[in-house]
């Protein structure tokens, strides 16, 4: 996931250039007035922003990268980070449009605490701190998917 947040006070039109992350993200400006412990406006200028899935500009080969290490994106003359020419022409690339500044060449995560809601069969098995892996096993027992081994 990336985590960080987007600014609508920064320049220009393009939303991924309004995304800050590590250093640039900053604070977000919520507030919470009536003391509820949530926000009172989400569509705040400065909001947080968590996404899964972040990348630069890149070809989509759709196979493994056997010839080499991948190099997804590469800094053209002005230093922004562009989908590399490599990969262009393998049959079936296609080229993905990033969700970060055009400055960064790889993406984010994060490593807090998500709040993760539930509700239907298995919900009440959902509760408290959790390690990951144990949300995919409450998942799979709640699908029926295998007999809990443990």
């Amino acid at each position: 996931s990336i985590t960080g947040t987007v600014d609508d006070d920064k320049p220009g039109d393009e939303m991924r250039e309004k995304v800050g992350t590590y250093g640039d993200a900053g604070f977000t400006n919520y507030t919470d007035e009536d003391g509820d412990g949530y926000p009172d406006r989400m569509d705040v200028s400065k909001r947080l922003m968590m996404y899964l899935g972040n990348f630069p500009d890149h070809y989509e080969t759709f196979r493994p990268k056997l010839d080499g290490q991948f190099v997804p994106a590469v800094a053209d003359a002005d230093g922004n980070y562009v989908a590399n020419e490599a990969y262009k022409d393998v049959p079936g690339a296609v080229l993905r449009t990033g969700n970060i500044p055009v400055s960064m060449n790889a993406g984010t995560h994060s490593v807090d605490d998500e709040v993760l809601q539930a509700s239907g069969p298995g919900a009440e098995n959902f509760h408290g701190y959790m390690e990951n892996s144990d949300v995919y096993r409450v998942i799979a027992e709640a699908l029926a998917l295998a007999p809990a081994t443990n």
